[in-house]
């Protein structure tokens, strides 16, 4: 059970930091799921989206999105471990398919920092390390 309530205060304290400490990169920045993501993917379509300093809309859904995975993934790993579910067959199989959701989101996640890199014309992954990008020009969301 302490391993359990470890896992739960540092998700607790992962969700209060996004949705209290007001951080650029946050995906509370970007008020979830809404209009601005579906917007945001139109403009993708177009190839007119805007270049965001911190995470664009997407980026904020996705970081939600795999963080929600990563912890359902090892909630039912973890699951599986107890005597109330070891051996069931659902919970297996519904790991199996979480672990396989989390890496196509993974993918998916590669595949739009690739798409923005080049769109961009900035590297977004020696940004990602060094915890800067190029300053802000006319037109980009800050």
């Amino acid at each position: 059970m302490t391993n359990f309530a470890f896992l739960l205060t540092s998700i607790v304290l992962v969700v209060y930091s996004n949705l209290v400490v007001k951080a650029r990169a946050g995906v509370h920045a970007h008020g979830g799921a809404d209009a601005s993501v579906l917007r945001y993917l139109a403009d993708i379509a177009t190839g007119r989206e805007a270049r965001y300093l911190g995470h664009n809309p997407a980026g904020g859904v996705m970081i939600f999105a795999l963080l929600v995975t990563m912890f359902s993934t090892a909630l039912t790993g973890w699951l599986m471990t107890t005597d109330a579910f070891w051996g069931v067959d659902w919970v297996g199989r519904l790991h199996e398919r979480i672990a396989d959701l989390l890496l196509i989101l993974v993918l998916a996640h590669l595949a739009g920092v690739a798409l923005a890199s080049v769109r961009h014309r900035e590297n977004l992954v020696a940004a990602m390390l060094s915890g800067r990008k190029r300053t802000a020009e006319p037109g980009d969301v800050t």
